[in-house]
């Protein structure tokens, strides 16, 4: 069975075919069933104190697979298009890090269980004074990593432990030349592209794919075109247009969103393009698979538990739909906080559920009422009231 899953995930067709099959017919739902109930006390086992989690969640609920640490809210750039640091402006949230401690003491409770290790926060990760223990932790564990950046940090140093690692590094650039200058305040282009370009030379398709999530307004629509080109230049592997969605609508009033038909318009634009070229990187636009041409090369697939499911809301039947949830997010993946405090996802980051900061605390919050009443409210068909607010608003963008 095991190697029947492996399989299927290195195969893009087959992948998409299982996820498809998985989401309409019962008869699969049910055999997934049966094999994750059966593979709960293995995953579990990974962890030194495996017997305490299955004795608090009576062999019921799986551990998260994925988990995401927001290493500090710090940033070396003023970017007009990013949420994050006006979002912080907005409320007079002060900046500040995670304490080495409190990542330690989140790597020993959560690491032996967690496949990919995610390093996505409101500020720049590599800005993290700390942030060569936290890459080697993340190796020694054998977790996978999965980088957000700007890009402007990538020293040969820090190519050097990025190339090292095995996951998924993408950069947020939008533009390219003065345009990119222009965006992303307080960088260089110049010597971003050097860097990158330096970066991809030592990268290792095999441990590391490496791509591009530019957001997109109505000021880089003329962007996307140059971007693509200069990512099938130096090699990126995927290309992640999304649109400026500020949070909580706190919009920088030089940036606006894009409407459907000028993004559709730079769609045809974009596929213009990659029907003439050769080798081109993976396209992708809000979220949407609209060509695929680079074969998957990565390799170094981890040996522990690894869902297959969006975590994000994909509605019921739909190609990357939960066979039970809405949203899978809280059945598989954990936002740590600088404090080591827990939060559903990304977006839900005013309700703390508790802390990751031991097997207790992580226990008690991941098993307790408040998760288990947000995975209720999440079940389809569930007619029962979002006990985070967030999710109504993520459930419309993402559901219509």
């Amino acid at each position: 069975m095991k190697m029947l899953i492996n399989i299927i995930k290195r195969n893009p067709l087959l992948y998409n075919f299982s996820r498809f099959v998985l989401s309409k017919s019962s008869l699969a739902r049910k055999a997934y069933a049966l094999y994750s109930k059966r593979g709960l006390i293995k995953v579990w086992k990974l962890h030194p104190e495996a017997d305490y989690f299955i004795k608090k969640g009576e062999e019921k609920i799986s551990p998260p697979f994925l988990i995401n640490i927001g290493l500090t809210n710090r940033c070396n750039l003023r970017c007009t298009i990013c949420g994050s640091q006006h979002y912080l402006d907005y409320h007079k949230i002060p900046r500040r890090s995670m304490d080495i401690d409190v990542f330690r003491k989140v790597a020993k409770t959560l690491f032996p269980l967690i496949t990919t290790v995610e390093l996505n926060s409101y500020g720049e990760p590599l800005l993290y004074p700390h942030i060569g223990e936290v890459l080697s932790t993340i190796k020694d564990y054998g977790c996978r990593i999965r980088l957000q950046s700007n890009a402007t940090l990538l020293t040969p140093k820090i190519i050097d432990m990025l190339c090292s690692q095995c996951g998924r590094l993408n950069f947020s650039i939008d533009a390219t030349g003065e345009v990119f200058n222009q965006l992303r305040v307080g960088a260089n282009w110049e010597k971003v592209d050097r860097a990158m370009r330096e970066l991809m030379k030592k990268a290792n398709p095999q441990k590391i794919e490496v791509g591009l999530y530019p957001t997109v307004t109505k000021r880089t629509l003329s962007e996307m075109l140059d971007i693509m080109k200069w990512a099938h230049e130096i090699g990126i592997y995927e290309v992640h247009f999304h649109r400026y969605d500020p949070i909580d609508n706190i919009v920088n009033p030089i940036e606006m969103r894009p409407d459907d038909d000028e993004f559709t318009s730079q769609r045809k634009v974009l596929i213009s393009w990659i029907e003439k070229n050769s080798d081109t990187p993976d396209l992708i636009m809000d979220g949407e698979l609209i060509h695929k041409s680079r074969k998957k090369e990565m390799n170094c697939l981890s040996n522990r538990y690894e869902n297959i499911w969006c975590s994000w809301p994909v509605p019921n039947g739909k190609l990357n739909s939960h066979p039970d949830y809405l949203c899978a997010a809280p059945i598989q993946y954990v936002e740590i906080g600088l404090d080591g405090e827990i939060y559903a996802c990304c977006r839900s980051q005013r309700t703390k559920l508790g802390y990751a900061t031991s097997v207790n605390k992580f226990a008690d919050t991941w098993y307790g009422p408040e998760y288990q009443a947000i995975r209720k409210s999440l079940l389809h068909g569930s007619q029962l009231p979002k006990p985070l607010s967030e999710c109504e608003s993520c459930i419309r963008n993402f559901c219509g």
